[in-house]
């Protein structure tokens, strides 16, 4: 059964997308940074010294390095968080963290489920790095986007 979920960001995004709030009354940043609620997205976590077998043994690509991610067949991503803790997430429509989480609901020796209730957020837009300079003193620039870490 598909549950649809709404984040508390919900309500706040579709009052500021309203009839209401259109033209003259949208915010001047608005078409330099776009942001978008991903939070209802399947998700799941799992971690155990047997993690990354487990999940190789299903067909789950297994990035090497903690703190790097890779893409998922057919949509979404797994992230290795640590050495033996990993976090998968959907694209709309897909069903591979939810396949995860509905196996890890019976015992698997060395694998422990990870309740994941993340808030999803994706941003964009041309004026994208002002704002991470605004909010975070990370260098985003510096990121490896090609190198997924």
């Amino acid at each position: 059964m598909n549950t649809f979920r709404e984040s508390p960001l919900h309500f706040r995004l579709v009052s500021q997308a309203s009839p209401a709030n259109s033209g003259e009354n949208m915010p001047a940043w608005r078409s330099a940074v776009a942001l978008a609620d991903l939070s209802a997205l399947g998700k799941t976590g799992l971690k155990g010294p047997a993690a990354a077998a487990w999940l190789e043994g299903r067909g789950i690509p297994v990035p090497q390095q903690y703190n790097s991610w890779t893409d998922l067949q057919g949509g979404g991503l797994i992230a290795r968080l640590a050495v033996s803790e990993f976090f998968i997430e959907d694209a709309p429509g897909g069903t591979r963290a939810s396949e995860v989480a509905r196996e890890l609901e019976s015992p698997v020796g060395g694998v422990w489920p990870v309740l994941r209730q993340d808030a999803g957020i994706a941003l964009e837009g041309d004026r994208l790095a002002e704002l991470w300079a605004q909010i975070c003193s990370f260098n985003f620039a510096d990121l490896g986007m090609d190198d997924r870490t």
